[in-house]
């Protein structure tokens, strides 16, 4: 197996400030498209006419914005919190052979510690901004007479949050790698193209990534929906059939957003360079 050691962060941030931004004009642009036909309908004519043209002019454009500096800052903070956790504790253990290269399996041991670190950082941020934020909010709602609750509520915030997001990061993070090798091997790996010096990751299969993107979300799909039927009580017709929506809800929107997006990934990185990584 190879270990993810490090992930260099401008390459990534500069990689995802690219996607970020090429996501955020089609999010806009599909937004005027939506206020074009509504507009008229929601505003009268004269504020209509004059909110189109700053919506149509400025959407697209603070949406290539945005999205430049979310997915930056998301990218390069995420890349930062794995490469300290990975220097701590190991990064994550990949099984990467054949010709051409394909990923086949994730070590699980390695993969949940990442998760779970990484929830954990997670819940103690939300926890620390909760435990500031509740008090004010919930103080004036209770007109003073609920300090005790305010104190609970907060020592959980702090305490409880950070715990809870532990835990499900672990699970998930079981449950996903579980699943991973299990259809990695049996429908075949995900083809990527890892050259040059340093190491880059520039492109990877996206009908390989696809299918086993769709085939985890299938599976984590029935998982959750038969678990909320039975907390629900419904009966077991309805529940069958909603189920069963969700599901092909899944299989389409999950493979088509997963190709597109690779696709795209694969043409940026062609474009300006791949995602530098230290795999050893």
């Amino acid at each position: 197996m190879q270990t993810l050691r490090r992930i260099d962060l401008m390459s990534i941030g500069k990689i995802y400030a690219v996607l970020g931004a090429i996501y955020g004009l089609v999010a806009m642009l599909v937004f005027d498209a939506v206020f074009a036909v509504l507009g008229k309908t929601l505003f009268p004519a004269a504020l209509s006419g004059a909110l189109g043209g700053a919506v149509i002019i400025g959407l697209p454009i603070l949406g290539i914005v945005g999205g430049a500096i979310l997915g930056f800052v998301f990218s390069v903070i995420s890349a930062a919190i794995y490469n300290v956790i990975a220097e701590a504790i190991g990064g994550v253990k990949f099984n990467i052979s054949g010709k051409p290269t394909s990923v086949n399996g994730i070590d699980m041991a390695s993969y949940v510690k990442i998760v779970a670190i990484g929830a954990l950082i997670a819940g103690l941020v939300l926890g620390i901004v909760a435990t500031f934020a509740l008090p004010s909010l919930l103080s004036s709602a209770m007109m003073g007479s609920g300090g005790a609750l305010l104190g609970v509520v907060s020592g959980f915030a702090l305490v409880g949050l950070p715990i809870l997001f532990l835990i499900i990061g672990a699970i998930g993070a079981a449950v996903y790698v579980i699943l991973f090798n299990f259809f990695t091997k049996n429908v075949g790996g995900i083809g990527i193209s890892i050259t040059g010096k340093p190491t880059a990751l520039k492109r990877v299969d996206p009908m390989g990534y696809a299918k086993i993107v769709t085939l985890i979300g299938v599976v984590m799909t029935f998982i959750i929906g038969v678990l909320t039927a039975l907390g629900t009580g419904h009966d077991f017709s309805a529940g069958a059939v909603r189920i069963l929506t969700s599901l092909i809800t899944n299989v389409i929107v999950t493979f088509i957003s997963a190709y597109i997006g690779i696709l795209i990934f694969n043409f940026v990185a062609s474009k300006i360079g791949g995602i530098v990584i230290d795999l050893k």
